[in-house]
């Protein structure tokens, strides 16, 4: 309660349930950015949000993250960064916790080890090798002339 001029004045602090705009999953490639937005609950005074992941609190002092009116970017995603995470809205009366939103980061493809040229003769066979990497692990099928070589060929 406030006085002013010598009558009561009432102020309330009100911090609503529900979330107008909960963050839903993202799934990105490794170098890309993942993006996350939520738009927080109506309060008095308004709330200001702040994020967290895997239950704790995100730290915007890495230059790759931006958390700017509810959005949450993360530039040059790495594998590091997949995880569960919670936008979450605080003023006076508490705290609201977003639904909780899945990122998901993958890694394209990438030869560990290429096939090499090789010189065989007509009708004798050849074998060639390469190994790949990824997340998830990646499918190989080998192409000549731009067509499929079946498998034990």
């Amino acid at each position: 309660m406030c006085v002013s001029n010598g009558a009561p004045l009432w102020s309330s602090a009100v911090l609503r349930d529900d979330f107008r705009q909960n963050p839903t999953d993202a799934v990105v490639a490794a170098g890309e950015p993942a993006i996350l937005e939520c738009v927080p609950p109506r309060g008095h005074p308004e709330p200001t949000i702040y994020w967290r992941k895997d239950k704790s609190r995100i730290d915007d002092k890495d230059e790759r993250i931006t958390i700017r009116a509810g959005k949450l970017m993360i530039s040059n995603s790495r594998k590091s960064d997949g995880g569960m995470y919670i936008c979450v809205a605080t003023n006076m009366v508490g705290e609201r916790d977003s639904e909780t939103a899945q990122v998901t980061v993958f890694e394209r493809p990438t030869f560990l080890k290429r096939p090499i040229n090789q010189v065989v003769l007509e009708e004798e066979p050849v074998e060639f090798r390469c190994l790949v990497q990824g997340d998830p692990p990646p499918n190989v099928r080998w192409r000549k002339d731009d067509v499929d070589v079946p498998r034990g060929r």
